[in-house]
Order: structure tokens, then sequence, then C-alpha cells
């Protein structure tokens, strides 16, 4: 997913323009370099309990290579927060996005778990995108394209919400409560109202679809089912679908 979206446009060394300004050839991403970062892992595991060491050695070298450029390039210390590269104009792109914590899901940091999480949940608060009533939006920035602002997709859901668990502190496990709840909320009103789930919702307006792009929302919807199941199993006995939402993470 995300492939229409502000994420990928560079004009003046900004997020802002229209479709003819998509440059992904200049655009590091975050998402794309955490997942092979943690593929690598798990090849050089997978290798290892085949007992081929040489193979295992490689991946795993190939893993830490990949976590050091995230680390160099990637990571904001400043921010607290990953963020995509420009190569265009050799500097971070400091935008919301919900791509951004895919590091969380796949553990692709080296600090500790609790100064992640007071960085992460810091910048959370600070770009306010919890006080959307029906989820988190993929981004700020409302372009009328499909995978920007308003609307909120489930599987980014999920892995900001798994990587938020995945952490263990109190404050993130509370927090990655609160956004489920809000999610799961949003997915039965919209059921309640349509008979039918969607792709995507949108954040302001709980139950609804979400909109734009080229196409009409598309109705069913495989991700969106599993991940509503997803949320039941972790949250199932603690979470409540009344419209009086939980006050804050604890």
């Amino acid at each position: 997913g995300g492939e229409v979206q502000t994420r990928w446009y560079i004009k003046d060394g900004t997020n802002n323009g229209n479709l003819s300004d998509i440059d992904t050839a200049h655009i590091v991403p975050v998402d794309l370099n955490a997942y092979l970062e943690n593929n690598a892992r798990i090849l050089s595991s997978f290798y290892a309990e085949l007992g081929n060491a040489a193979k295992s050695a490689h991946y795993k070298h190939r893993a830490t290579k990949l976590l050091q450029a995230i680390e160099a390039i990637l990571w904001r210390e400043d921010r607290g927060m990953w963020l995509d590269y420009d190569l265009k104009n050799l500097k971070s792109r400091d935008y919301f996005y919900m791509s951004n914590f895919a590091p969380l899901w796949t553990g692709s940091y080296t600090k500790t778990k609790e100064e992640v999480s007071k960085r992460v949940l810091h910048y959370l608060d600070e770009s306010k995108v919890g006080e959307f009533i029906g989820g988190i939006p993929t981004s700020l920035y409302p372009s009328g394209e499909q995978w920007d602002f308003p609307n909120g997709w489930p599987p980014l859901q999920s892995i900001l919400i798994e990587g938020l668990l995945r952490l263990q502190t109190p404050a993130a496990i509370g927090t990655a409560r609160l956004y489920a709840e809000r999610w799961l909320r949003s997915n039965y009103k919209g059921y309640e109202i349509f008979g039918k789930m969607f792709e995507k919702y949108d954040v302001e307006l709980l139950g609804q679809t979400g909109s734009g792009g080229e196409y009409e929302a598309q109705t069913g919807f495989g991700w969106s089912n599993g991940v509503v199941l997803q949320i039941l199993d972790w949250f199932g006995r603690d979470i409540s679908l009344h419209d009086n939402d939980s006050s804050s993470p604890s």
C-alpha cells in the first residue's frame, strides 16, 4: 500500500505538489529498510537452524549493515523518530506518516525499549494524531489521495499498535490499547450503519469509509477483518465499544 500519497512528492524540497511531483527514486523509505533489515535477521536465523553457517553469517552481516544505516540516516535524534530521507535535497523528510513507525514493528533499533518508548510516545503526543476519534491517520496532509489524511488504513494501525505492544512499557501498552479501541469502535460503527467492512476509514468520522484516490472505496475486506480479529485477540476483554472513549493511555 501507500503507492500514491504526498510522502512521495518532492517539490522545492517539501512534500507539496501533485502526482507529477512523485520522485520515489530520490527517497530512502523508513519502512522498506526496516522490513529488509528484519528479513535479513529472519533469513540468518533460518540458515542457522539448517546448519548453513556461511549463509547465516552472510544475512547477519546484511542485517547489521542495514541497521547501522537506519540508525545513521533514518533516525532523527532531535525528533525522536525515524524519517524518510531525501537524496535530492540531502535532508530528512520531517513529516508525519504512519510508515515512520515500521522499525517499532520490526525491532530495527539499538536503543533500549524504555528509551524508544519515551521518544516515540512524545512524538505521537506532539503530532496530536491520537486526538482523532476513529484511529490514526496515514498522514496529516489532505491531498485528496487515498493514502493521505483523513484516511486510516488497517495494516498501518496494526503495525503501530503491535509495535507499541512490543516495547513492553506500561505507557506504550496503554497507548496501544487506546488506539486499538478507537479503531475497533470505528469498524463496528461502520458495520452497524452499512452492514459492511471497508478497506479504509475516515479517522474524523466514526464508522465512515475513507475516500479519495483513483477508485471508490472497496468493501469486504481482508485486512480490515484481519486487523479486527487481531485487536480482539490482543484486547478483547479490556476494550469497550461504547461511545465514552477511554480517557487517556495509562
